[in-house]
């Protein structure tokens, strides 16, 4: 089969390969970035070296003592790990592994069921496209292979072929001590089933692997009290206020506006496609397109949701154009898209390419050649070389900073806390109220930062510039430290 495949005269198989090899190739050079990586590696060191859970915060000087628990608790323990094996190119390594799996097995099920490999990897690219800002790793990247599956062995099921559904319960364990998102595999089931009975069809081996499934959420440290734990997440007025990703996306914004670009290409399909979706496809379509269009973070679910369907759609309406318009299928750009052509000269050429673009960013063979600064690894506004310079001083004191500043000082200047992190839940409406007027220098931010016996203020100019344009002009009551990129820190000189 592997000699058929290379000895084929047309480019079947690389469509997909080269929309994978730079997807993995962005993912493998994106930086870390800092405010959903570093505090859960602290969480996982914590857990590791005391070998008991996290249940009270004692990271941060304002909420030392409250309860707190990390859902994705063995994510956190994971990344810890990665962490020990490689340092930041293992974090990388995995990131690109996840997110190309991901992509790979929905782009396969496109290919599958359309036929038009050719569609099917432009779809999938473009799902990339609409979501990549969301590759960040994190314990929710750890699952995205996971989500992937279930579609996968709900798909088969869909179309009564041998669906290893036993496999679903093994997965929601897993999942459900990963991330909280383990409720999108909860959904993507009942879907399954309800398109299943609005078919007409068999239940009775869905709805005991849907049992087992459900019963599989409560294999975790809280049981059942884990959906009250993820639903107050979701229902956190701080999160869906004033953190970017759970805002709907904009449609004048790039690239959240691809999102709106598919919903509009699933219309038109709809509308003039022959094929028609199934139950099931249309109640995941609806499902996913409505999380998408509540918060930015999950288009990254619904652009992959929707490529099978609109790779089968448009490949219809493809083959009716080619009926249709005299002359079309002699027209070298539907050639290139619809019409497989003998390209066995370049195929060697292509593969070779792509084989090359895939290793040369792979990130231990960058780490080989010398890349080892964390810096080289890690975004701008991880502030790792004020954390070197404060650790070098030894200094002391309270420091305001901002949030994902929080995350990296939690994890890199333990066991000085901080003010606010990435645990945004952790943190009440009134503390976010205090850190929003600081950050924007309201007026009376300073008797904010007196409140809390702030010595510090580690201000990132990017994120913070009226802050930072405040401090600069009161230098007899802050003195500037340190620069470096864009992060500032300053001083307290004297209290007025």
């Amino acid at each position: 089969m592997l000699a058929r495949w290379w000895h084929s005269p047309t480019l079947n198989g690389l469509w997909l390969a080269t929309g994978l090899s730079a997807i993995w190739a962005i993912a493998a050079v994106l930086p870390l970035t800092p405010h959903d990586l570093w505090f859960h590696l602290r969480l996982g060191k914590q857990m590791v070296e005391t070998h008991a859970l996290v249940l009270t915060d004692t990271f941060s000087y304002t909420q030392f003592g409250h309860a707190y628990f990390s859902n994705g608790w063995l994510g956190d323990v994971l990344l810890f790990e990665m962490w020990n094996m490689g340092g930041a190119p293992s974090l990388v390594l995995v990131r690109a592994i996840c997110v190309t799996l991901f992509y790979a097995l929905f782009g396969w099920l496109a290919w599958r069921a359309s036929g038009n490999e050719r569609l099917s990897a432009a779809w999938m690219l473009i799902g990339a496209l609409a979501s990549f800002p969301h590759w960040q790793m994190r314990t929710q990247t750890l699952v995205l292979p996971l989500f992937a599956l279930f579609v996968w062995i709900l798909t088969r099921d869909l179309k009564n072929e041998n669906a290893p559904l036993y496999l679903l319960p093994l997965l929601m364990i897993l999942w459900v001590n990963l991330h909280g998102t383990f409720v999108l595999g909860g959904l993507l089931m009942s879907l399954a089933w309800l398109g299943r009975l609005a078919a007409r069809a068999p239940l009775r081996r869905m709805t005991i692997w849907s049992g087992a499934t459900c019963a599989a959420v409560l294999v975790n440290p809280l049981g059942l009290g884990i959906l009250n734990t993820v639903s107050e997440i979701g229902q956190d007025s701080s999160i869906q206020s004033w953190v970017l990703e759970w805002l709907p996306p904009s449609v004048r914004e790039f690239p959240a506006g691809v999102f709106y670009f598919l919903i509009t290409a699933l219309l038109v399909g709809l509308m003039y496609s022959r094929t028609r979706v199934t139950a099931t496809q249309l109640f995941w379509a609806i499902a996913f397109i409505w999380l998408g269009w509540m918060a930015y973070r999950n288009v990254l679910w619904s652009a992959a949701m929707l490529a099978p369907i609109l790779a089968v759609q448009w490949n219809d309406m493809a083959c009716q154009a080619q009926t249709r318009v005299a002359g079309l299928a002699e027209k070298r750009w539907f050639q290139l898209l619809f019409q497989p052509r003998p390209m066995g000269a370049i195929r060697i050429t292509v593969f070779v390419a792509l084989a090359a673009l895939t290793i040369g960013t792979t990130p231990q063979l960058r780490a080989m050649f010398g890349i080892n600064d964390l810096r080289a690894w890690v975004s701008s506004d991880t502030p790792v070389a004020v954390v070197d310079l404060m650790r070098a001083q030894n200094m002391q004191g309270r420091i305001f900073h901002e949030i994902g500043a929080g995350s990296y000082l939690l994890w890199a200047l333990h066991p000085q806390q901080v003010f606010v992190d990435s645990r945004i839940s952790l943190y009440p409406a009134a503390q976010w109220r205090e850190y929003f007027a600081v950050t924007n220098a309201s007026d009376g931010f300073e008797t904010i930062l007196a409140k809390y016996q702030i010595e510090y203020v580690l201000v990132d100019e990017f994120w913070q510039p009226q802050l930072l344009s405040a401090l600069e002009s009161r230098p007899r009551r802050w003195e500037l430290l340190f620069q470096d990129g864009e992060s500032y820190l300053f001083r307290r000189l004297a209290i007025d």
